[in-house]
């Protein structure tokens, strides 16, 4: 039984699969020597970089593979709706960068050559004005998720009043999430910011003069990971 034209398959040539492979190569390592570029200023996973390159070689593969058979497309469709990322990209710019290379791969194996090459120089082009020009901004401080322990004695007053009262005298804004007010030990939770490290270090200082048996705990909310 003759299989329909359509689901026959197409010869590629050898010659345009080395030529885009070695575009691809050429593409992939600027993408990753500009993501180690921008790894080093950011909180970004450095090994990364290092799979760029295959990610994006494997596209391309896959994709000329593809396109010469209709059959091979549809059966890709159900091979790859087992595949799952049990690893979540915690950076939305790491994110961008395996785009990039998977749109390499996209491009050459469908012999769109110069659309890689064009695309890809203006994005990186585009990223790196934008990065600079992003840098030279003032950034606001992160918010600050700060535990304050201290224990309960006979002196011991109103705490939650005097020290959100410290807290609003130094932090641009102070937001309580949690109050523990036992027999023996008081504690407080509370997202807040501050302007610079001068007002965290007056206000600890601060606490240490009040309450000097008390311990303070502060992190920067930048540092969790976006799940």
């Amino acid at each position: 039984m003759n299989l329909p034209t359509s689901f026959n398959s197409i010869n590629f040539s050898l010659v345009d699969l080395t030529i885009n492979f070695a575009i691809g190569v050429a593409l992939l390592a600027l993408i990753s020597l500009h993501y180690s570029y921008s790894a080093k200023k950011r909180m970004l996973r450095k090994d990364i970089a290092l799979t760029l390159p295959i990610i994006g070689l494997t596209t391309l593969l896959v994709i000329t593979v593809v396109k010469s058979s209709l059959a091979l497309s549809l059966g890709l469709v159900g091979a790859l709706s087992i595949v799952r990322f049990r690893t979540p990209i915690k950076e939305p710019e790491e994110l961008a960068y395996i785009f990039m290379a998977i749109s390499v791969g996209l491009c050459l194996g469908a012999d769109q050559r110069e659309a890689a090459i064009a695309g890809i120089l203006i994005i990186l082009a585009a990223f790196s004005v934008y990065s600079h020009i992003s840098s030279k901004e003032k950034k606001e401080p992160s918010n600050l998720i700060l535990t304050f322990h201290t224990p309960i004695g006979k002196d011991s007053g109103n705490l939650l009043s005097e020290i959100t009262g410290y807290l609003t005298a130094r932090a641009k804004e102070v937001n309580v999430r949690r109050i523990d007010d036992q027999s023996d030990q008081f504690s407080l939770t509370c997202v807040a910011n501050f302007e610079g490290l001068e007002d965290i270090e007056a206000f600890l200082a601060e606490c240490r003069s009040k309450f000097p048996d008390s311990k303070i705990t502060l992190i920067d909310d930048f540092s969790f990971p976006n799940e």
